[in-house]
């Protein structure tokens, strides 16, 4: 396996921290960012200096709550954090693409959401019986340790290990998401785990995380209909048989790497119950929307009705996430049901919108 070496110096190249910059920036904006942009070429050379002579120090979180679609703690950085967190990225990003399955889907140029529906799909339509895996509380339970034993299969360079190792000590989801495994001691109880929601590394380091997983279940199983989309998983066969006898080697393997299964998403079943898959349900020939995403998005349409006057560009600007997470499945149809009981005033216009 080809280590790589002399990629710290590259980090901290002029070139490297300016795209790290732009796309920190990239349609952001907030005081902190302003003040940033003003001073940017001084606060670049600042933290150019900085990591140059191995004195860079990551700042504080912001922690905030968010509820939709679920419950999650964002822990977001200092924003000239999430430069550093870029300028790593564009180094390191390529290195850990490589070792990744074709069909692993999260945080990959050239990927995403609706390719990897859209291949569960073909496979679901192929095939008879699914195996769905989800990983319980999968960033907060992420251990350290191993990441970084797997991160060093792929790095030598000292000097970007140690950089990784700082990023990772400033955050630790603590014994609230520990949970034991068979001979573990009072070490394995304190053992630094999880990874922060909101920094882009973290992202990247998660989908390497399972990549030793992704091959397992590819080369030692031998199970091509193999479908991942950073935690969430499922497996296709045309026997129940062959995915129980799967089933047991995948959390045994997960146990390994100190994970454990979702207790709600860890089940076989035929395809023709239907499947749930990202927020759609596969179920005979067609993606559907699932209801709780349906409801979620009328419940935005709802509250945006409700303003008196709103300018057009805002109005779709705010629903462009929505629709475009939506229309990846079979569902133009039914969105524009939905959208067609609901007028806005745009402008002081009455307005109606309609997906074409």
């Amino acid at each position: 396996m080809k280590r790589y070496g002399y990629l710290y110096e590259r980090i901290y190249e002029w070139d490297n921290l300016l795209s790290a910059y732009r796309k920190a920036k990239k349609c952001k904006s907030s005081n902190v960012i302003d003040e940033f942009n003003y001073y940017w070429e001084s606060e670049l050379l600042d933290i150019q200096s900085k990591l140059m002579n191995q004195e860079y120090v990551f700042g504080a979180y912001h922690r905030f709550m968010i509820y939709e679609p679920k419950e999650r703690l964002i822990m977001a950085a200092p924003f000239r954090d999430r430069v550093v967190h870029h300028a790593i990225c564009n180094i390191l990003g390529s290195i850990l693409d490589k070792t990744l399955i074709i069909d692993s889907y999260a945080c990959r140029n050239g990927k995403g959401l609706h390719r990897a529906l859209k291949r569960a799909f073909y496979m679901y339509r192929n095939s008879r019986y699914h195996y769905r895996l989800d990983i319980s509380k999968f960033y907060y339970t992420i251990d350290h340790d191993i990441l970084m034993d797997l991160l060093m299969r792929k790095i030598k360079d000292q000097k970007l290990l140690s950089l990784i190792r700082d990023l990772l000590n400033t955050y630790d989801s603590g014994m609230q998401y520990y949970d034991p495994y068979e001979g573990d001691d009072l070490i394995d109880m304190i053992r630094s785990r999880g990874l922060p929601i909101g920094n882009l590394t973290s992202q990247v380091f998660a989908n390497y995380y399972l990549s030793s997983f992704d091959h397992y279940v590819r080369e030692h199983l031998h199970q091509s209909r193999y479908v991942r989309y950073m935690d969430d998983i499922v497996v296709f066969a045309d026997t129940q048989e062959a995915l129980h006898e799967s089933q047991r080697e995948m959390l045994g393997f997960l146990q390994q790497i100190k994970l454990k299964p979702n207790p709600n998403k860890n089940f076989i079943r035929s395809n023709g119950q239907g499947l749930n898959f990202l927020g759609f349900r596969l179920v005979a020939n067609q993606i559907k929307i699932c209801n709780a995403n349906l409801r979620r998005f009328k419940r935005k349409l709802i509250a945006k009705s409700k303003v008196k006057n709103i300018d057009l560009k805002v109005l779709l600007q705010s629903f462009n996430g929505h629709l475009g997470f939506l229309l990846g499945g079979h569902t133009k149809r039914v969105i524009n049901n939905v959208l067609d009981d609901f007028e806005f005033t745009c402008n002081y216009r009455k307005c109606k919108l309609i997906v074409c």
